[in-house]
């Protein structure tokens, strides 16, 4: 194994690995679409490379002067034109960092695995294909099966023209398809164009992504929602990285070169499936681990044929990864925990911002009935005597934006003419009551305390559980009150139908 350091390998290969669910609230499932946020763009996007380099052979050929301007018109040549925004990126992948995914992927020595040379873009290596390290790190092992291939080729897309997503997406669906149908039917490209349909990513002209055909598609959960600077680490391989020679003899489609091009406007259209295929893509919908993370693991890898057997060296960098972002996890929590707690500073005069004491009242909680929040009580309440001076308590400031319930009195005022209402004794019933009961049994200093928790702490507490207890108590008190005010109405109908049978 090569020696390497971790610190910056693996906070690398942590970002990579990030569910986005930790942080987010994406969605769940946004991140599932396929669509990354492009943090790293060239300086000229979009400029056909071929177009440019055939002005400069025709000015000099002609004796003219050279210049950087693309010609405003030029005849149809027989070559595709293929579009990069990834020309002028440099890698920043070093010896050491190679050498390092050496061990940790298992990429066979007979691949030839180098870094790039000065002015040597990932979209233009010298010879054979470059590789981005985003892809190894979302499943992607070489050489490549017999499905990757075919999909390629349909596509009519190069290995290095896809966001890490995509690649994720892939490997997922294809360990997907072996889980449920334990490894006797493996997916199709139909069956994958059915469900997911590639489109090229507007940012970024020249790279591709897979987007579900709708809710029932989206099979493949908690993706990431972003991928940083991952345009600037690459190497390149050669050798057989497209399959063994006879594999490649056995497929039935055409062979697969590897060059750049652009999306074919069939392959975009979707598939029609027949019944026995539709029957697969609905049993992979009901299968209960469709998450990226749960899907792609060295092991469920080399288990159905798409990938090595994992080294030791391969597990430990894995067990790391996992470690550190537990801890980040953790650690995230707890800096949300003591950014609430901590005090900001007060806003300018002339923004229009609230400011909400940290310290809670929980005698001046509100009541909740319906979509209105109401304060008071019908229950008399004594006198308190007023607290000793305390010192200036730190605020918290909030959005104005926050809607800030009015407290109107809770019950009306009473009518000499109504009779005096009935006030039950049952928390069910009263949830005055409740609340009292509530705030017996949690004081300020608990709640106070919770601040200085972090999220798991908080989770494991009585306070917590007393908590969830207070809110079944408040949804069985509003039930308890609308079927009491149910039967009322159903007593009083059936007086009247009384009175009008006697008369």
């Amino acid at each position: 194994m090569a020696s390497c350091s971790f610190s910056d390998s693996v906070v690398k290969a942590i970002d990579e690995y990030h569910d986005s669910s930790s942080y987010s609230t994406s969605n769940d499932d946004s991140s599932s679409s396929g669509h990354t946020t492009e943090e790293y763009t060239s300086g000229v996007p979009g400029v056909p490379v071929e177009t440019f380099q055939e002005s400069i052979r025709t000015r000099t050929a002609s004796g003219a002067d050279t210049s950087t301007s693309i010609p405003s018109s030029s005849p149809l040549d027989e070559e595709e034109i293929v579009y990069s925004c990834a020309i002028g990126i440099p890698s920043k992948t070093d010896e050491k960092r190679l050498d390092a995914f050496r061990s940790w992927f298992q990429i066979p020595d007979d691949l030839n695995p180098r870094l790039a040379v000065r002015e040597e873009w990932c979209c233009q290596p010298r010879f054979e294909i470059g590789v981005y390290e985003a892809y190894l790190l979302g499943g992607l092992r070489f050489p490549l099966n017999a499905f990757t291939r075919e999909l390629l080729t349909r596509l009519g897309l190069g290995v290095c023209q896809f966001n890490p997503n995509a690649w994720r997406l892939i490997v997922s669906m294809l360990v997907l398809w072996r889980e449920v149908f334990d490894g006797n039917c493996p997916i199709t490209v139909d069956e994958f164009l059915y469900c997911y349909k590639p489109s090229e990513i507007g940012q970024s002209q020249g790279f591709y992504q897979f987007t579900a055909r709708g809710n029932d598609c989206r099979l493949i959960k908690s993706l990431p929602s972003s991928n940083k600077n991952w345009k600037i680490e690459f190497f390149f391989v050669s050798g057989f990285w497209a399959g063994r020679p006879i594999e490649v003899g056995r497929d039935t489609f055409p062979p697969y070169t590897g060059e750049l091009g652009n999306l074919r406007q069939e392959a975009a259209r979707r598939p029609s499936l027949s019944k026995l295929h539709r029957d697969h893509v609905h049993r992979a919908r009901l299968h209960h681990e469709r998450d990226f993370h749960s899907l792609v693991t060295l092991r469920r890898l080399h288990r159905w044929g798409l990938g090595p057997d994992p080294s030791v060296e391969a597990l430990a960098h894995k067990l790391i990864v996992r470690r550190r972002m537990a801890t980040m996890k953790e650690n995230k929590g707890k800096e949300v925990v003591e950014e609430m707690a901590r005090p900001e500073a007060r806003p300018a005069s002339g923004d229009k911002r609230k400011s909400l004491s940290k310290n809670l009242d929980l005698a001046s909680l509100p009541n909740r009935r319906g979509k209105k929040a109401k304060h008071g009580s019908s229950r008399p309440e004594t006198a308190r005597p007023n607290p000793p001076s305390q010192p200036s308590v730190p605020v918290v400031d909030i959005n104005s934006s926050t809607p800030v319930s009015v407290t109107p009195s809770k019950s009306p005022a009473p009518d000499s003419s109504q009779p005096p209402q009935r006030i039950s004794t049952n928390f069910l019933k009263n949830e005055d009551l409740a609340w009292e009961q509530f705030q017996e049994a949690v004081k300020g200093e608990d709640v106070v305390a919770c601040y200085d928790m972090s999220l798991k702490e908080f989770e494991h507490s009585d306070v917590h559980d007393i908590f969830k207890a207070m809110s079944k108590f408040i949804a069985a008190s509003r039930q308890a009150t609308e079927m009491d005010r149910t039967r009322i109405l159903l007593e009083k109908r059936i007086k009247e139908i009384k009175n009008d049978c006697r008369t």
